[in-house]
């Protein structure tokens, strides 16, 4: 994508994961989090716009000229027409190059849905909790989980409380470099974070109920919560993801910020969880946006985009646990298509093909439908991924 990867510029603000290592360190509210995140993407703006040209090339990055880039491809390569295959925010792409230039595309493979009308900023904070929520009732429901954790959902409640008034400091391993320890203080709203982001690698669900007991035990050498700070932290300061890139694509691409209906439907976490911070800026700062388009951002000054329709065939995977992309979103997509095969498996997260093995022979039967078998599972294990929790949970008490 432009701004990224080995494109000429390359974006990237290298200030703005320093200051982030320093505030973790720090007990701020989820408030103060907000506004120093959008302090460092203001500064981020400001930096990168001191150049003319990139100022300029800034203007040109969006999800429609990514589509326009694929085209030169497709004409460069003499390509008849694409399978296009996405992920996550690949699948946006993919449904908007569909909608633009459908005599390009033979079909589309849509692996955790981002659907251009619904806006990414808007919806994060509510996707999170409706994730945390769908885990809690998968482990009231699993005998294993529930036996070690009968109460989860009062002790999630009793470990938000316990860190507004005692955050906890973690000393977190990191993946990518085995020596290295970082710093950060574990807030209550930097644990629900911690529980959303497990999403990305859905191996730690596993873990989730064993570190939330292990926050009301104040035990910070706990492996499960260690796992899940890990894994955060590798996401949060992650140099090869381009801030400004995803900047200017979803300040480009999301132009309806509806705060009361946002509100609204936030109305049922904010009754669960009153002890959390709900001011407006925590739950979502619509001006975040402001530099980053060539008009300041306000709530209600733009539509959201419309959905995208295509007859050409269609499959999609959703993980029934993605706080991400929430399966709800892959599940109203397929409602509209046509022609589309359908495919959510329950111990997923975000990236069904990278958490559920046998989602890939899917695939492989969309693609090829004569195979006679597939390359990781058999047909009665494709069932069982599709239809059965796979969770083996951490830390049960024997």
């Amino acid at each position: 994508q432009r701004g990224s990867g080995l494109s000429q510029p390359s974006l990237d603000c290298p200030n703005t994961y320093k200051a982030q290592l320093k505030n973790l360190m720090l007990p701020l509210t989820a408030t103060e989090d907000s506004q120093q995140f959008s302090e460092l993407i203001k500064q981020c703006y400001e930096g990168l716009s001191e150049d003319a040209n990139t100022a300029s090339y800034l203007k040109a990055i969006s999800t429609r000229k990514s589509s326009e880039d694929i085209t030169d491809l497709h004409e460069l390569l003499s390509v008849k027409q694409w399978i296009l295959m996405g992920v996550s925010y690949g699948t946006r792409l993919a449904l908007d190059f569909v909608g633009e230039f459908p005599d390009k595309v033979h079909s589309l493979v849509l692996d955790s849905v981002y659907p251009p009308e619904f806006n990414g900023f808007e919806t994060a904070l509510e996707n999170g909790f409706k994730g945390i929520d769908k885990l809690i009732n998968v482990c009231e429901m699993d005998d294993l989980c529930y036996s070690s954790f009968p109460e989860i959902r009062k002790t999630f409640k009793q470990s938000l409380k316990q860190l507004l008034n005692n955050p906890i400091k973690l000393v977190v391993p990191r993946e990518r470099a085995a020596s290295e320890t970082v710093t950060m203080v574990l807030t209550a709203h930097r644990l629900i974070l911690l529980l959303d982001y497990a999403s990305y690698d859905s191996r730690l669900f596993a873990d989730i109920p064993a570190a939330i007991n292990a926050v009301v035990e104040n035990d910070a050498a706990n492996k499960s919560l260690l796992s899940l700070a890990s894994n955060y932290l590798e996401i949060e300061l992650y140099t090869q993801f381009s801030e400004p890139v995803y900047m200017a694509t979803e300040c480009s691409d999301n132009g309806s910020f509806g705060y009361s209906s946002l509100l609204a439907r936030l109305e049922p976490y904010r009754r669960e969880y009153p002890m959390l911070d709900w001011s407006k800026q925590s739950v979502y700062n619509p001006e975040i946006c402001q530099g980053w388009l060539d008009e300041k951002i306000t709530s209600g000054s733009n539509q959201p985009e419309k959905a995208v329709v295509t007859d050409k065939p269609t499959l999609i995977l959703s993980g029934a646990l993605d706080s991400i992309t929430p399966a709800d979103w892959g599940r109203q997509l397929s409602d509209a298509l046509p022609d589309n095969w359908y495919f959510e498996y329950p111990s997923a997260g975000h990236s069904v093909l990278t958490s559920a093995l046998c989602a890939n022979d899917e695939v492989q039967m969309f693609l090829n439908p004569d195979l006679k078998s597939t390359a990781f599972c058999s047909l009665s294990n494709r069932e069982y991924q599709r239809k059965r929790n796979t969770i083996k949970w951490k830390g049960l008490i024997n």
